[in-house]
C-alpha cells in the first residue's frame, strides 16, 4: 500500500468514520487506477454511479457448482457475472434445491450444462439485465434444465437488478416490469393470507383458512398460523393415541377438526376466519374417475354432487382450488352458490392462482397475471430460497398470498408480506384513487359549466 493509501487508512480511523466509508474507501483503493493515486476517487464514483444509472450492466455468465442447502439436500448454487465498469463483477447468486433423489454426480451434471451451453448463450446473447423476458427466453431455450432451475435464475436476476442496479425494492421492481414501466406506481389494496392449516395423510387435499374482508395482512396472518399451530397439536394427539387415518377419513371429518381448531384459537368460524380447499385428485382415464383417496373415487358427476353438499354443509366455505380441470369447471361453477370462488393453478382468469412451481420463468408468471384479477399467488420459498413470491404478490396486487407450510420455511414469507404492507399501507388504495379522480372530474366540469354560464364582463 503506497503511504497516501496509509494516510487515507489513519484519517478514517483517526476521525471515527462509519464502517461502511471505511468498507468503501478499502475498496477504492484497491482498483488499478487508484494504486497510485488513492486521493483521485471522486471522478471514479462518479463514473460508476453514471453507468448504474444509466444502463443495466450485460449478463454475461453463469457459474455453477453443487452444493448442500440447510436441510442438506442436494443444491445448485448459481453466480451471475456481470460486465460493469469494475472488472469481472458477481452481482447476484441463487441456490436451487432439487429433488431428494439427486446425486452428487447428477446435481455436477447439471452444472456443467449450466457452465457451457446455457452460460455460452448468455454470453453470445449479449444482454443486459434489465431485458428479463428475452434473457428468460434465452435461458429456458439454450437447455432443457428443470423448470424450478430457470425458474430460480430468472428471479436471482431480477432481484439482482432491483438490489444491485436500481437501488429499488423488488416489489416495485416487478411492478415495473408487470406493467412495462420505469416508475409504475404502487398500491396496497388489502392482500389477505391464505394458511394451509391440514394435509391430510391419505386423502388429496389440503384444508386451508382465509380472514374476513377488511382484515388487515398482520392481524390476519397471526391469527392464522396460531389457527395452525392448534391444528398441528390436534393431529398430532390424534396420531399418538387414536387412529388418524379412521379419524378423518372424510373430508367432512377435517374440516370438522379444522373448525375445533379456529374457536380453541379464540377466533368465530363464518365471522373471522373461513375455510377454503386445495384439491389434488389424480384422473383415470380409463374410469373417467378422480381419486379422492387410494379407495375412493368418484366420476366427474359424483364429484359435482359431492362439493354441492359439503357447500350447503359448510356455510363458512369460500374458496375450492382445482376442483376439477379448468375445461370441465362450468357444470361446477354453475351448481355452487355465487359465494365460492374457484380457483385453477395458472389458468388466466379471475382468482387465478400463480403458482411458480408449474412455470420456468418470471415472464410466464407475469403473462398469467397481466390476464388475470383477483390473484392468488402462492409461496415456494423452498425454490426460491428467498421471499421473492411475496414481493411477486405486491406487485400483482394479489387478493390473497397462500403460504403452505406456516410454521416452518413459511414463516419468513409471511413476515416478508408484513413488512411490505407496513411500507405501503400508507398508500391510498385503488379504488380511493379512482374515487377522488372521479370526483374531481365532476368538480371540474361543474366548474367549468358554471364559468360558461355566466355573462362575459367588458372590461
Amino acid at each position: 500500500m503506497s503511504e497516501r493509501a496509509k494516510g487515507i487508512q489513519e484519517y478514517v480511523t483517526r476521525h471515527k468514520l462509519s464502517q461502511g466509508l471505511n468498507t468503501a474507501l478499502n475498496f477504492l483503493c484497491r482498483l488499478e487506477p487508484l494504486r497510485d493515486s488513492p486521493y483521485d476517487i471522486l471522478p471514479h464514483i462518479i463514473r460508476e454511479q453514471f453507468g448504474r444509472s444509466s444502463t443495466a450492466p450485460f449478463l454475461t455468465k453463469l457459474e455453477a457448482y453443487p452444493v448442500l442447502d440447510n436441510a442438506g439436500n442436494p443444491t445448485v448454487e448459481i453466480l451471475l457475472w456481470t460486465d460493469s465498469s469494475i472488472d469481472g463483477k458477481v452481482l447476484g447468486k441463487c441456490n436451487c434445491t432439487v429433488k431428494m433423489s439427486r446425486t452428487k454426480g447428477l446435481i455436477s451434471a447439471l452444472g456443467e450444462v449450466i457452465n457451457s451451453t446455457v452460460s455460452n448463450a448468455i454470453q453470445g446473447a449479449k444482454l443486459r439485465l434489465h431485458q428479463q423476458e428475452d434473457l428468460d427466453k434465452c435461458i429456458v431455450e439454450s437447455a432443457n434444465l428443470p423448470s424450478r432451475v430457470s425458474l430460480c435464475i430468472s428471479f436471482s436476476i431480477a432481484s439482482t437488478h432491483a438490489f444491485q442496479v436500481l437501488s429499488i425494492p423488488l416489489y416495485q421492481h416487478f411492478r415495473n416490469l408487470l406493467h412495462s414501466k420505469e416508475s409504475c406506481p404502487m398500491t396496497w389494496d388489502s392482500t389477505r393470507p391464505i394458511v394451509t392449516v391440514l394435509e391430510h395423510p391419505t386423502l388429496n387435499l389440503t384444508i386451508g383458512i382465509l380472514p374476513k374482508v377488511g382484515t388487515s395482512f398482520s392481524d390476519g396472518a397471526f391469527l392464522c398460523t396460531s389457527v395452525a399451530r392448534h391444528a398441528k397439536e390436534a393431529v398430532a394427539f390424534l396420531g399418538n393415541f387414536l387412529s388418524r387415518k379412521k379419524s378423518l377419513e372424510s373430508i367432512e371429518a377435517c374440516l370438522d377438526m379444522v373448525k375445533t381448531a379456529i374457536e380453541t384459537a379464540g377466533a368465530k368460524i363464518g365471522e373471522d376466519l373461513f375455510l377454503s380447499l386445495s384439491c389434488n385428485f389424480a384422473f383415470s382415464p380409463n374410469e373417467n374417475s378422480y381419486a379422492l383417496s387410494s379407495d375412493k373415487s368418484f366420476t366427474p358427476d359424483e364429484l359435482i354432487t359431492v362439493f354441492k353438499e359439503l357447500v350447503d354443509k359448510y356455510p363458512m366455505l369460500r374458496l375450492i382450488e382445482n376442483p376439477l380441470p379448468f375445461s370441465e369447471s362450468a357444470p361446477l361453477k354453475e351448481a355452487l352458490p355465487e359465494r365460492i370462488q374457484l380457483a385453477f393453478t395458472n389458468q388466466p382468469g379471475e382468482g387465478a392462482l400463480i403458482d411458480i412451481d408449474e412455470l420456468k420463468s418470471l415472464s410466464d408468471a407475469m403473462e398469467i397475471v397481466r390476464e388475470s384479477s383477483c390473484v392468488i399467488v402462492v409461496d415456494r420459498s423452498e425454490i426460491t430460497n428467498d421471499t421473492s413470491c411475496a414481493d411477486l404478490c405486491a406487485a400483482c396486487e394479489g387478493a390473497f398470498f397462500k403460504v403452505n407450510n406456516p410454521l416452518t420455511g413459511s414463516g419468513l414469507a409471511l413476515s416478508r408480506m408484513i413488512r411490505i404492507e407496513s411500507q405501503l399501507q400508507s398508500l391510498p388504495k385503488k379504488r380511493e384513487v379512482e374515487e377522488e379522480v372521479a370526483i374531481l372530474n365532476e368538480k371540474t366540469a361543474t366548474t367549468t359549466s358554471a364559468v360558461s354560464a355566466e355573462p362575459e364582463v367588458l372590461p
